[in-house]
């Protein structure tokens, strides 16, 4: 188990470093943009902790990070320290998923994707119509004072953590269990697997990084609308991510999300109004990947 891990330290060892710099040489739109990164890795992450090991595609994760984001936010505007809010909204989004997922997993894998996305859009409804509290469309707006770069640092750990969790779970005990649920739900439990539990703490581990991560967010932006969390671009595009770098690679959600990120970047430079094109183009291009390095490898090396 070591050994694979020692494998892949030099992701710590080099890339978060260099990132842990690059607020000391670069003003705020580089952190701002730096943190888009940053945060988008940790959603496909949390896309392949799940449908890496057990095979759940989880398109509502916006609903986490939307607790996240607007719970802290909230709550430094009640005048709580901006940390203690974090802290209170990942417990927040933990209580959530473990009333959330016991309910979602007896769908079954095409169901419980098909769910998830619903939610967010339940969420987007909820937070509209409470806008005497969540300000609605208006937008919710929460002044730092300065916090971006102790945001910043704060997702920078908290995605090294995610990576960790990644590279070390499928030599973990709770990882052969997830793999073997995610296979046939049914041996699972006759082998003395507790499928659904099994299934509710990967899902809640995933729910408390997402609720940090939107809190975080939110702290690094200060401003916060429904559409920023509840959108497809929180619901998709990390999918697109991770299915891009391979969502059984441990490296493939960094992989997938540098590949993608800079793309989308690049393109909507010269073409900012194909944002969902894109979405949609890249969604397929994810599904495809497997059979299209096939092809490639055959012409390269018939």
């Amino acid at each position: 188990m070591m050994r694979s891990f020692r494998k892949r330290q030099w992701v710590f060892i080099t890339v978060f470093p260099v990132l842990a710099l690059v607020p000391a040489f670069s003003g705020s739109y580089q952190v701002r943009t730096l943190m888009a990164f940053l945060f988008y890795f940790l959603l496909s992450q949390c896309i392949s902790l799940q449908a890496g090991q057990a095979g759940y595609l989880n398109l509502g994760q916006g609903v986490f990070v939307g607790i996240g984001a607007y719970a802290s936010g909230l709550l430094v505007q009640v005048g709580l320290p901006w940390w203690l809010s974090l802290i209170l909204a990942a417990c927040m989004g933990v209580v959530v998923s473990g009333v959330l997922g016991p309910l979602l997993f007896r769908l079954g894998k095409e169901a419980f994707a098909i769910a998830t996305l619903a939610l967010v859009y339940v969420c987007f409804s909820a937070t509209n119509m409470l806008r005497n509290i969540t300000g609605g469309t208006d937008g919710l707006s929460v002044p730092m004072n300065g916090q971006l770069h102790g945001a910043f640092f704060c997702l920078l750990f908290l995605c090294c953590s995610a990576m960790a969790i990644g590279l070390l779970l499928p030599h973990l005990r709770l990882g052969y269990h997830l793999e073997l649920t995610g296979s046939d739900p049914a041996r699972a439990e006759a082998v003395g697997v507790p499928a659904r539990f099994t299934m509710g703490k990967i899902y809640a581990l995933s729910a408390s990084l997402l609720t940090l991560g939107g809190g975080l967010f939110m702290m690094g932006e200060g401003y916060l609308i429904p559409s920023t969390v509840f959108g497809l671009r929180v619901s998709l595009l990390p999918v697109a991510m991770a299915m891009v770098g391979g969502l059984r690679n441990p490296l493939g959600p960094l992989v997938g999300t540098a590949v993608v990120f800079g793309f989308q970047e690049w393109l909507w430079s010269y073409a900012g109004g194909m944002e969902q094109t894109l979405l949609g183009l890249l969604l397929i291009l994810a599904g495809k990947r497997q059979m299209l390095f096939q092809r490639l490898r055959m012409k390269l090396f018939p």
